[in-house]
């Protein structure tokens, strides 16, 4: 690493710390330029907005790299546009230098970074500890070769995280225009409701002609998580992957870390999955046999044409839960909050025709959650032996 000199942030990096605007100058219309302020959009590489401001305070231009500076402190996005920084959040703009490099590079330094952290109830880090922190950063055309590599990676994962995206808002689009709203489409291929179809009163209000009126336990079987004895855990693969929990789950991706020996409550292929303590919701389809721990249930369709509609009927109803828990301590779910939850059944060949299109959006789904698993493993095994030097870039021609 002869190329590769130590130097302080302050040396090559310019940091401007966040301030908040007054919130009287807060809008969500998009008037105004976006602000960005705690830890709320991090987690991808750039930020989305939900807050705009027709005041400003502190100014992050395009490419800058953004980090939180409180609790969690070190996430980071990169700016596309001009934004406001909040509190609770700093930019970093290269002296000299490659932008996109400075956010890997930061990335690289995370958790040194976070062990600067200060604060007595919520660690928070100052400019001072940013730009005092040391770095070993190589030559101009170095860090553009390492940034490329990995962003090239990033973007791919990014394209396919807009993807799923779009097909998850089609499904949810689909399934609520013709399930909650009744515009499905009529004999002559119109919307139902809208067109003048006939409806009559029930224990949900109106609901269209024909229609019949349940609950979730009298479609589907629900089976609620048992853990077994830790005992019988390991990481060798024995016995069946358990699942017990929002770690297991990583987008549409099922990825337990435990196997057990001996599982109590087991799950089989197509059943739907989702997390019923602590991080409730989370949501997928069982690819295989899984042990169900204490923090995991299932939903086992009685008429396999049910299967995607019961799974879109149970992301709607767990979204319902939620905001109700909202401000709350809600400890979990019973089987008796998902068994009982109304349910308004259509005809068969609707819920049909539904299910082939649900069928085929979540196959697509799945498939890029697992392309965007294995290049998020890819970049995060490369990352570290790239910013070290380990891997020697200068003879590849990028």
């Amino acid at each position: 690493m002869v190329e590769w000199e130590t130097k302080m942030l302050k040396d090559i990096v310019h940091v401007t710390m966040g301030q908040s605007p007054k919130s009287e100058f807060y809008n969500d219309d998009g008037v105004g330029i976006p602000l960005l302020q705690g830890n709320r959009t991090f987690g991808i590489k750039y930020p989305w907005f939900d807050t705009y401001t027709t005041k400003v305070t502190k100014l992050a231009q395009s490419g800058d790299v953004i980090m939180s500076v409180r609790a969690p402190v070190g996430e980071l996005n990169i700016a596309l546009n001009t934004i406001c920084l909040g509190r609770g959040v700093c930019s970093l703009r290269m002296h000299d230098g490659d932008q996109e490099f400075l956010y890997y590079l930061m990335k690289y330094y995370n958790e040194q970074l976070i062990n600067r952290q200060g604060g007595t109830v919520f660690g928070s880090i100052n400019k001072r500890d940013i730009e005092e922190f040391e770095v070993k950063i190589p030559c101009s055309i170095t860090q553009q070769k390492i940034a490329r590599i990995l962003s090239s990676l990033d973007e791919k994962i990014e394209i396919n995280r807009k993807i799923n995206e779009n097909l998850e808002e089609q499904a949810k689009a689909i399934f609520k225009r013709w399930f909650i709203d009744y515009e499905f489409p009529n004999e002559e291929g119109k919307p139902y409701k809208s067109s003048g179809g006939e409806m009559f009163e029930s224990e949900m209000g109106l609901i269209p002609k024909g229609w019949s009126f349940k609950t979730v336990s009298d479609v589907s079987k629900v089976l609620m998580g048992v853990s077994p004895s830790s005992r019988s855990y390991n990481n060798s693969n024995l016995g069946l992957p358990l699942l017990n929990g929002a770690a297991d789950f990583n987008n549409n991706v099922i990825t337990p870390t435990k196997y057990t020996t001996n599982p109590i409550r087991v799950c089989i292929p197509n059943d739907i999955l989702f997390c019923i303590r602590g991080t409730i919701g989370n949501m997928s389809i069982a690819d295989k046999q899984y042990c169900l721990g204490r923090g995991v249930a299932s939903l086992r369709a009685l008429d396999k044409s049910f299967h995607g509609f019961l799974y879109m009927l149970l992301y709607f109803s767990l979204e319902k839960l939620k905001l109700q828990a909202s401000g709350s301590v809600i400890i979990g779910l019973s089987k008796k909050d998902i068994g009982d939850i109304h349910v308004v059944i259509p005809p068969t060949n609707l819920i049909h025709d539904f299910s082939v299109l649900f069928d085929s959006m979540f196959k697509n789904i799945r498939s890029l959650s697992v392309q965007i698993l294995k290049l998020t493993q890819i970049r995060d095994t490369l990352l570290p032996k790239l910013m070290s030097g380990e891997i020697d870039v200068s003879d590849l021609d990028i």
